[in-house]
């Protein structure tokens, strides 16, 4: 989340005081806040607003006195002070943890940690066996004192909040999703069932065999991990072995969930494209998403034009 979309989230201006972004965020939590009718999601989503904004709400004077060598300082100091705590995250006590339900061997990536104009930190873990997926991402907003510009080092954070995503046999669970103060944070790194309580994965495993009606969430998530897709909004692409991308929209028809195709995008000619005329109904049933995920398996190992007629072709056959 960038400083515009935070203002978004919170529906501010540029020029906001720092009360009005105490009334800003206390309103937006009694929407999202899911006692309220709101998610875990939407409240993580006003928690990493307010982080942003609320780092920003420094007097003109002090943001003026940072010379560009104390602006590089910081930024030095920042990507030191993440690199430092971020190491703290244990990775085979966490793997070995997973293993433990799984009974598989996980395998495990992580992304590059970034660090974001306003020191912003994000950074993601990922552990997965094919099938079953367990994702940590963490994001923190660094902060500095004011005496920073007189030469005194020196970096915190509020808090950290964490976010969580386990999708396992293409079903989407719910974990924890948390905000951690340093001095939680170290217990968290090297405590695995506090990111992924154990009750919550035993009874997940133990549920396994029963056939559970699937969501929005089930399949947008097995998109992202099983095929790679890339989702923004109501737009998801997917991309195929050739280096081309498959394009394609979630919208609602008749109060059902329909996934229109676009076309497919060549990687080499970016003006070239192939379009497809086909739609796939979203329905509960866990064989219609075990179905679409396969078909689009199928086609990444294709070329552009055997992919776009086999997708029609399938599209006829679910109609």
């Amino acid at each position: 989340m960038n400083f515009q979309k935070a203002l978004l989230t919170l529906s501010l201006s540029a020029k906001f005081t720092e009360a009005e972004l105490k009334k800003a965020y206390k309103r937006a939590m009694m929407k999202a806040h899911p006692d309220k009718g709101g998610s875990i999601e939407k409240s993580q989503l006003i928690n990493s607003a307010n982080f942003i904004l609320k780092s920003s709400c420094i007097d003109e004077e002090y943001k003026n006195a940072l010379s560009s060598e104390n602006r590089a300082e910081e930024r030095e100091l920042a990507q030191s002070f993440a690199d430092e705590l971020l190491g703290k995250f244990d990775i085979e006590a966490y793997k070995n943890y997973l293993e433990s339900f799984t009974k598989t061997v996980l395998t495990f990536t992580e992304s590059e940690m970034k660090i974001g104009s306003c020191h912003e930190m994000f950074k993601l873990w990922k552990f997965d066996d094919g099938k079953s997926f367990f994702e940590v991402k963490v994001y923190a907003q660094i902060l500095f004192p004011k005496n920073a510009i007189s030469g005194v080092d020196g970096a915190m954070i509020e808090k950290m909040s964490t976010t969580t995503t386990v999708l396992i046999n293409r079903k989407k669970h719910k974990m924890s999703q948390s905000d951690w103060g340093m001095k939680s944070v170290k217990a968290m790194f090297e405590k695995p069932e506090q990111t992924f309580p154990a009750a919550k994965l035993k009874k997940i495993y133990v549920e396994r065999g029963k056939v559970k009606p699937v969501k929005k969430a089930d399949y947008l998530t097995s998109f992202k991990y099983e095929l790679n897709a890339k989702i923004d909004g109501k737009t998801i692409r997917v991309p195929m072995l050739n280096g081309s991308t498959i394009v394609l929209e979630r919208i609602t028809w008749m109060r059902k969930g329909l996934y229109q195709f676009n076309a497919i995008y060549s990687d080499t000619t970016p003006r070239a494209r192939t379009l497809v005329f086909a739609s796939f109904y979203e329905n509960s049933e866990p064989k219609t998403l075990d179905w679409m995920i396969e078909t689009f398996k199928k086609v990444q190992s294709m070329t552009d034009h055997e992919a776009g007629l086999f997708i029609e072709q399938q599209s006829k056959e679910q109609l």
